[in-house]
């Protein structure tokens, strides 16, 4: 969600942004390294007990494939 957030910055059609959001997921773009959550627009650090899980493979549907676009996508 924090990449879908991000993508809007700069992209404010919801569908293309959704989209942008899951490819980032499933190609390794939007990763846990150094203690931090690194995607396209950011790198935040994370909190203590998430530390421990750097090899996190977010292309795994259980990361992406939960989240559904409701309502008109284009706003």
């Amino acid at each position: 969600m924090s990449e879908f957030y991000g993508q809007m910055r700069t992209n404010p059609l919801r569908l293309s942004t959704f989209r942008a959001a899951q490819l980032s997921l499933l190609s390794g773009n939007t990763r846990i390294e150094n203690n931090s959550l690194i995607a396209h627009h950011y790198q935040k650090p994370l909190p203590n007990g998430l530390v421990e899980q750097n090899n996190v493979d977010f292309s795994h549907p259980f990361f992406w494939s939960g989240f559904a676009l409701v309502g008109n996508p284009w706003w």
